[in-house]
């Protein structure tokens, strides 16, 4: 079965999981990182995409992309050293008295998005006379910063509606209050990938309070996605073991939290006729 294009996989007007929609938004999330704004456009173009808006402000970064019908918002990751970001990230809660979303979240992800939503407000705003269905996505930090943007803008009735939230690699954002919130504005259209031992979906610590959001599709060490929480154990086990060291435990799993592994396994996965 052909692999179908960008705009014909963004805007299937699906909820379910579709691995094909997964893998393009998997390739937005990537091209976040591309720092040639030529070269971006140019891998839009050629999959039916403009370029909308470049976000970049105080280190947060990414881009807002439009075709017909669809329209992708995605955010970069951080480009610092994985190990020193997992481990010198401080895991504090956010004390403005003007919250981006609801519950408490973790202050560094929620001042990033904070600095980036004057440019955002206008253009999220717009699309919604365009009828277009919306996609938020990112990698890592990346990730974070398209789960927090999800809620934000999920209730803000000005807002265009979104229609799917696809992250990878990412780390937990808020406690059960948001991550709460979140699960009732998108379940069954939200999919957070993790990859085998990304040690990042383990931070911060749910010891701290932090919570994932749903639903989670687990790449294991064959590149299968696994839908079934029983193939989650074995990574929590490894885990708990590694926790005595983190540094030394992320040097260990820094690959598997590669944007462009987490690509290569989505693509075998959409060349394939049935879904998980």
């Amino acid at each position: 079965v052909p692999l179908p294009s960008a705009v014909e996989a963004l805007t299937n007007p699906t909820t379910k999981l579709d691995v094909a929609r997964a893998y393009w938004l998997a390739e937005f999330a990537d091209h976040a990182y591309e720092t040639n704004s030529f070269a971006l456009e140019q891998w839009l173009k050629q999959n039916g995409f403009t370029l909308v808006l470049p976000v970049d402000k105080n280190g947060t970064q990414g881009f807002l992309a439009q075709a017909e019908g669809a329209a992708v918002l995605a955010f970069r990751g951080t480009e610092k050293k994985l190990e020193d970001w997992v481990t010198d990230a401080k895991f504090g809660w956010d004390k403005n008295p003007e919250p981006v979303a609801p519950g408490r979240i973790h202050v560094g992800f929620a001042d990033a998005l904070r600095s980036v939503l004057g440019d955002l407000d206008v253009p999220i705003r717009k699309l919604k006379d365009h009828r277009v269905l919306l996609h938020f996505t990112g990698h890592s930090l990346g990730a974070a910063l398209a789960t927090l943007a999800a809620v934000h803008y999920g209730k803000d009735s000005s807002a265009c509606p979104i229609r799917s939230v696809h992250t990878f690699g990412s780390p937990r954002v808020g406690d059960a209050e948001f991550a709460g919130e979140f699960d009732k504005l998108f379940g069954g259209r939200a999919y957070r990938f993790v990859n085998n031992e990304d040690l990042v979906t383990r931070v911060p610590a749910r010891a701290q309070d932090y919570k994932h959001v749903n639903e989670l599709v687990y790449i294991d060490d064959r590149g299968q996605l696994q839908r079934d929480i029983g193939y989650w154990f074995r990574f929590l086990n490894f885990v708990t073991n590694a926790v005595g060291d983190l540094k030394e435990a992320v040097k260990t799993t820094v690959k598997d939290h590669s944007m462009k592994l987490y690509c290569g396994h989505l693509l075998k996965a959409a060349g394939k006729t049935s879904n998980p």
